[in-house]
């Protein structure tokens, strides 16, 4: 998955993820915020395109 979407900061969402996880009591909201509601369209269309292409071949997999 990672090889398909090389645009997709994999080791930053990686870090990020850890981050909520560990540290959660140091996280300011309003850069919290500001990540969810900026970069992570990227992600989020990225993730899109990922699962359109499952879709696609899980349809060209009941066919044969």
């Amino acid at each position: 998955m990672k090889d398909a979407r090389p645009e997709v900061p994999w080791r930053k969402i990686h870090g990020l993820g850890n981050l909520l996880r560990h540290e959660y009591r140091h996280v300011d909201a309003e850069v919290l915020w500001s990540v969810i509601t900026g970069p992570l369209s990227d992600l989020d269309k990225a993730a899109a395109a990922l699962l359109a292409e499952i879709d696609k071949d899980s349809s060209g997999d009941e066919r044969a």
